[in-house]
């Protein structure tokens, strides 16, 4: 099951996500944001799309797909916007997670023991430079844990008094929801809740997009709220 929301900072944002089989049987698992919002943003995250849609077509790994589209948005923009991308491949004959992340927002894998991996930049913000790599951190997924991948709209919220909302009341948020408590599609809307809470009134300043996925019982996903 995979769950999620996304709130442009204007009518049109520069967030993207997707979640895509991929002709081997393993699912790609991506979350993008493009620099600035508005018009301007969204057209590089259409750009974007269009070369992860070619890209997954010839390759699996998270690494080489970021290369592939970094490498096609400098041709294409080279003075262009940054982006920044975290890629997650599920395997479901393996139960294996591979993940990379281009300067991306931490991700968090919450393990079926209660603890929180925190999934952070494997390499450069995509748009930088032609000769950039990405490591891959690869994980075994066991019973009942979850994926959540964020933008920084939601680390960067401000309240009222210009406090950020910060990673570590994500983090505590999902130490509070276990993985059997619930659905996947309640502990994003409770994120959410918490953010716009937070905020209490104050106008937001980008565009916020959270995606979290449960491996619980389901070989591949499916949508859920």
């Amino acid at each position: 099951h995979y769950s999620s929301v996304f709130e442009p900072a204007d009518e049109v944002g520069g967030d993207y996500y997707d979640i895509m089989p991929l002709p081997d049987g393993s699912w790609l698992f991506c979350l993008t944001d493009v620099s600035g919002h508005g018009v301007p943003a969204a057209m590089t995250a259409a750009i974007v799309k269009s070369l992860l849609t070619v890209a997954v077509r010839r390759f699996t790994s998270p690494a080489t797909i970021l290369g592939q589209i970094n490498r096609g948005l400098l041709g294409i923009s080279p003075n262009g916007n940054f982006v920044t991308m975290a890629l997650a491949r599920f395997i479901p004959e393996s139960r294996t997670l591979e993940f990379a992340s281009a300067g991306h927002e931490t991700g968090f894998l919450q393990r079926a023991d209660g603890s929180i991996q925190e999934l952070n930049s494997t390499g450069l913000v995509i748009g930088v430079s032609s000769a950039a790599e990405w490591d891959i951190r690869e994980f075994h997924v066991r019973g009942a844990e979850r994926l959540v991948l964020i933008t920084d709209g939601v680390t960067e919220a401000f309240a009222p008094d210009q406090s950020l909302f910060g990673r570590s009341r994500v983090s505590d948020l999902l130490k509070e929801l276990p993985g059997d408590s619930g659905s996947v599609s309640s502990l994003v809307q409770r994120l959410y809740s918490c953010v716009v809470d937070y905020r209490n009134g104050q106008r937001q300043q980008d565009d916020l997009t959270i995606v979290a996925v449960d491996f619980q019982l389901h070989s591949q996903p499916n949508r859920h709220g």
